[in-house]
């Protein structure tokens, strides 16, 4: 917007300064005119100067007239571009902009390691230390950590607003080792609950808001590609998370195993701290008005839609983070490929965070979104369910399901964002990833509530179960995307 004001204020002063300039001149002729009309007589004198007078006054008019209708153009021409002046104040590139997407993907790799590790915490600690207490209790300490990740960012984007990414990030980044550190200490299930769910939840948000919110700072039209590219470090936090922890749990103990992974994080989190930076200037302090959810944006009938999506898009992604590791452990699988599961759909989902971030600032966010959660269900259906503990069925399942589930996540930012003015962002952003986050905390517990209904090693109501929040999910972004642009298939959405 400088450069608009800028542009407007030099045409501005030029044109007056030409108008000015007329004016002297023609001021000067008025009086030249009238020292010689008094020389020749005082009548012919009055007669000259009115009409010399009426004659500059006319010069005068055009000019201004020329001066409005130039200047109305010069507006008309800088509002008509004014998208492209705007789009182009983000870099969308450049060495300092891709250092923050390298940070933000280190701080992701820590923020989303819980989350997309949850099945080899899960299926050690249901085994070992909360070995007698049921699924569905024990379900609720990841379901906590997942919602408290997801639903505090809601409250702390005005205080990312106010006082940019460090802060956050800095704060979280001592949460998220001190929780590493005590987990590995814990041994009943109120400390787990403590520290890996709360604790873990609270460091996990708050480096979540610093390094999506910095990435944004930076991008708009290639913002897709580059938030997929961030949030890939949480899917390969996926991979090398379960692949430590099934390598060191038997040979150094489960502590010593966390605390292996505690100072990976460490120095993860050092390069974070180090290249995340924010760009926009900041805004005033936040209010506890503005923490606050607006209910006020469900009046948008588009974004009431888009909740109710992403309610049961969440409540399914986690399933099968949470329990092919379980599931693979049921069916006899051996141990080491139970845990390895989890990295091969931690694999695909990193493939799958990179390729739809990618083609959704082509084809569109919600077009994308969409065909990803009918590859969802599909192989829910389709794989899963007909699998029966078949290895190389399950190792399937494993890297088709992950992929497609992968931009679950990571589009729903810029999904929710086009949706909204940029001045009303954070307002939507709030209410849509409170609403998100009750999906991902309900979803662990009654998945384990139907594990230990069903007849023993048996999760096929399970996987129907997921496969049903698939298809909700889909018809609800479908109806969305037709309310929104129609039928037509080739329409950008």
């Amino acid at each position: 917007m400088n450069l608009i004001f800028k542009k407007k204020l030099n045409s501005q002063n030029l044109n007056s300064v030409e108008l000015t300039s007329e004016i002297d001149d023609t001021n000067d002729t008025i009086l030249n005119n009238s020292n010689d009309n008094n020389n020749n007589g005082n009548n012919n004198s009055n007669t000259d100067i009115d009409e010399h007078n009426e004659e500059n006054s006319i010069k005068v008019r055009k000019s201004q007239e020329a001066f409005e209708i130039e200047d109305t153009l010069q507006v008309n021409d800088e509002n008509d571009d004014s998208n492209s002046i705007d789009i182009h104040e983000f870099p969308e590139g450049g060495l300092r902009a891709w250092l923050v997407v390298f940070g933000a993907f280190c701080s992701l790799l820590v923020a989303l390691m819980c989350m997309n590790s949850t099945g080899a915490f899960q299926a050690y600690i249901s085994t070992h230390q909360l070995s007698n207490v049921s699924t569905e209790v024990s379900g609720w300490i990841f379901s906590v950590n997942n919602f408290l990740s997801l639903f505090l960012t809601s409250f702390e984007g005005p205080i990312f607003d106010a006082l940019g990414p460090r802060p956050l990030l800095l704060i979280g980044s001592i949460f998220s080792f001190v929780q590493m550190m005590a987990t590995g200490s814990c041994h009943s299930y109120g400390e787990f609950m403590f520290v890996y769910g709360i604790l873990g939840g609270i460091g996990s948000s708050l480096l979540l808001t610093a390094a999506v919110g910095s990435v944004g700072h930076f991008f708009k039209l290639k913002r897709g590609l580059a938030t997929g590219v961030a949030m890939s470090g949480g899917s390969l936090a996926g991979i090398y998370g379960p692949l430590v922890l099934q390598s060191l749990f038997e040979k150094i103990s489960f502590g010593w195993a966390t605390r292996v992974i505690a100072f990976i994080q460490l120095f993860l989190l050092i390069l974070a701290n180090i290249f995340v930076r924010g760009r926009l200037p900041k805004i005033v302090k936040p209010t506890l008005k503005s923490m606050m959810i607006d209910f006020g944006v469900f009046k948008n009938k588009i974004f009431a839609l888009t909740c109710f999506g992403l309610f049961f898009m969440d409540a399914g992604v986690f399933v099968p983070l949470s329990y092919i590791s379980l599931y693979s452990l049921d069916k006899g699988i051996d141990r080491n490929l139970s845990y390895q599961l989890l990295a091969i759909l931690n694999v695909g989902s990193f493939l799958g965070r990179l390729f739809p971030g990618f083609i959704s600032d082509y084809i569109g966010r919600y077009n994308t979104i969409i065909l990803s959660n009918i590859l969802c269900f599909i192989s829910l259906f389709a794989i899963w369910l007909p699998a029966n503990g078949d290895k190389g069925v399950t190792i399937a399942f494993s890297m088709v399901f992950g992929f497609a589930s992968g931009s679950n996540i990571s589009l729903v930012p810029v999904c929710i964002g086009q949706l909204c003015s940029v001045a009303d962002y954070g307002k939507y952003y709030t209410a849509g990833m409170a609403v998100a986050s009750l999906g991902a905390l309900i979803s662990n517990p009654i998945c384990g509530k139907i594990v230990q209904s069903s007849p023993q090693n048996t999760y096929n109501y399970l996987i129907i179960f997921t496969g049903c929040l698939y298809v909700i999910s889909s018809l609800s972004f479908l109806i969305t995307r037709v309310v929104k642009v129609g039928y037509k298939i080739n329409t950008k959405f």
